[in-house]
């Protein structure tokens, strides 16, 4: 459960869609103006909920990422072979 205005109860139940399916360094990607798109706008006093929402989500994935170091590394592998076979 969460407190919080309509606004941003709006932000991070939409950052929670965005996100299902996407790489950890995918969902890094997503601004606040993605966000604020998805949801077909905010009114201007309420913009700042989506930089929250997304500054949440980095955060998340950062501290993540520090607990989970093995992975991050074997993730920019993958990216890294995967960008030789392209190219």
């Amino acid at each position: 459960m969460t407190d919080g205005c309509g606004p941003t109860l709006a932000c991070g139940s939409m950052l929670t869609t965005m996100v299902k399916g996407l790489s950890a360094e995918e969902a890094q990607r997503i601004t606040p103006e993605h966000l604020i798109e998805a949801l077909n706008g905010l009114p201007e006093e309420n913009v700042h909920c989506a930089k929250l929402a997304t500054d949440t989500l980095q955060k998340a994935i950062m501290s993540w990422s520090e607990e989970h170091p093995l992975i991050r590394h074997l993730n920019s592998i993958e990216e890294e072979s995967w960008e030789g076979a392209v190219n």
